[in-house]
């Protein structure tokens, strides 16, 4: 928050510089040509996109350059005048450059909280759901177990969930799949965690592949009863659990977000 502020802080100031130079330098006319330009600039680029801002800029820059020349030219101004046009000329198109500069930046902040808020209201869905672990809390408590595990020669799995579903009902399916998986599991044993958008990893302590197969077999029971359809909207991929768990998860979660 305070790179945003000073950033944003930053872009005004030098937006207030160059406007105060360009409004003491300008002639009576410039200036009101000056004070045209601004505000319709304004209104224009509160309504278009960053990509389109900067064609408008480059385009008013070259038509205002333009204008400048064949006036310059036309008049046959004097050099104290054309000297006066190319700092009008520089003085606009950096006061536009930094309108500019200032829109696109609010506009990342403002997408960037937008976004934050989306993924607050997913996460208070999952409030009730106490069994569910960060990822942090996740990798923690794997090691420990696994540790134990190594120990006494046991065999542990992850297995990855995939939750497929479109935009609109994205959030609903993977929170239904996440809690008929903690129902699933046993709470006192095994882990469960989100990753990624709709991807849920398991941690299966003292299990095999026909454990992991039990487990699911009991998840695809449960979730038969949520969702009324033919093929459930989940996918699956077993992983046997290393003995550096963190190396696991690693390669478990970049293999995940190549193919997301």
């Amino acid at each position: 928050m305070k790179s945003y502020f000073l950033s944003l802080s930053t872009l005004l100031v030098f937006l207030l510089c160059s406007l105060a130079v360009l409004l003491y330098h300008a002639s009576k006319f410039l200036l009101v040509v000056d004070l045209i330009i601004l505000s319709v600039s304004v209104l224009l680029m509160s309504l278009f996109t960053s990509s389109r801002n900067y064609l408008y800029v480059l385009a008013i820059s070259l038509l205002l350059g333009f204008s400048f020349l064949f006036y310059a030219f036309f008049q046959k101004s004097e050099s104290h005048i054309q000297v006066n046009l190319m700092i009008q000329h520089l003085l606009i198109t950096t006061s536009l450059v930094l309108i500019w500069l200032l829109f696109a930046h609010i506009r990342r902040i403002y997408e960037e909280n937008v976004t934050l808020k989306q993924q607050v209201n997913e996460l208070k869905k999952f409030e009730h759901l106490p069994h569910l672990l960060s990822y942090s809390e996740f990798i923690n408590r794997a090691s420990v177990i696994m540790t134990g595990v190594k120990r006494r020669g046991e065999e542990s799995y992850f297995i990855r969930v995939h939750a497929s579903a479109s935009d609109e009902v994205k959030g609903s399916v993977i929170h239904v799949v996440t809690e008929a998986i903690l129902q699933t599991v046993r709470a006192d044993f095994d882990l469960v965690t989100l990753i990624h958008d709709q991807e849920i990893l398991i941690f299966l302590q003292n299990t095999n592949e026909e454990g992991c197969h039990i487990v699911l077999n009991r998840l695809s029971k449960t979730l038969r009863s949520q969702f009324n359809v033919i093929e459930l909207p989940i996918s699956y991929e077993f992983l046997k659990a290393g003995e550096d768990v963190v190396e696991t998860l690693h390669e478990l979660v970049s293999s995940i977000r190549e193919v997301g």
